[in-house]
């Protein structure tokens, strides 16, 4: 137990800490401005969820050795920045699946996180249940990696969760040429468009070349600055709206018989009939 609760502190306290310097980078390099308070709903989940999933690789992997689970690989032995790499690309490679996933397969809870049309650094979160297939497509394949210690997953984690935050951010800066091999926020803004050539593009977080490889990339000049948002879908306000959205639009599918949603607007019919 001990061991679970140290992996969520050190998983939790890089997000604490890089959040502020988030927002302080978009207050000082806006490309548009949103009021603080308007950052406030997303901040416990920002810290809390996603740090919760990563955090369970760790206890997770000590399960497996107890119970004679083998690792698939072993880098113990590697050096720090070659354990870092080597995760960096693994995480960064889960994580464009499970987004390709949560598009095709677990929409009603992903699509809480497309909703805003203010997208912002505090606006990186998405809804709890993303727990779920967080956990089954990225923590648990991780835990089965020896590492011989958690600071590689926590290094990984810190710089991850900072890219989530400054992709989601209204910033003037952005990658330049350096696009091609890292991504920033003007390549994933195409990603939240309401612009229906946007749809279903540019998957990636870190590294652009799982779009490149896997042909969900659009690609992108630094000039586009579309609205985002899900058409004909109102961004949850309240906290209770917010938790039960995805229910509702499965109570919803149910009593219409179908296996996917087609909305009642025009809007949210298009954009939902071509997840």
């Amino acid at each position: 137990m001990m061991e679970f609760v140290k992996a969520m502190l050190w998983a939790m306290a890089p997000l604490a800490l890089l959040l502020p310097v988030a927002v302080a980078i978009e207050y000082a390099s806006p490309h548009t401005r949103y009021a603080l308070r308007d950052r406030l709903p997303g901040a416990l989940y920002i810290v809390f969820v996603p740090a919760l999933v990563t955090g369970l690789s760790w206890p997770l992997h000590r399960l497996w050795d107890q119970l004679g689970v083998p690792s698939v690989a072993n880098i113990a032995a590697w050096p720090l920045l070659a354990r870092f790499a080597v995760l960096l690309l693994l995480f960064d490679f889960l994580r464009y699946w499970e987004h390709r996933f949560e598009h095709r397969f677990w929409w009603p809870v992903h699509s809480v996180h497309h909703s805003p049309h203010e997208l912002h650094a505090a606006n990186a979160y998405s809804h709890p249940l993303l727990a779920v297939p967080e956990l089954a497509i990225v923590a648990l394949p991780f835990s089965l990696i020896e590492t011989g210690n958690p600071y590689a997953q926590v290094a990984v984690w810190t710089f991850v969760a900072f890219q989530d935050l400054v992709i989601h951010s209204p910033l003037r800066i952005h990658a330049g040429r350096w696009r091609t091999l890292y991504i920033d926020s003007r390549y994933h803004r195409i990603h939240h468009s309401v612009e229906p050539r946007h749809w279903h593009h540019n998957f990636g977080f870190v590294f652009p070349f799982w779009d490149l490889l896997f042909g969900t990339a659009y690609p992108v000049d630094g000039t586009e600055w579309p609205e985002t948002g899900v058409p004909g879908m109102a961004p949850p306000i309240a906290p209770r709206d917010f938790l039960a959205h995805p229910f509702r639009e499965w109570v919803r599918r149910a009593r219409l018989g179908r296996t996917r949603p087609r909305g009642d607007e025009p809007e949210l019919q298009s954009f939902i009939a071509s997840v």
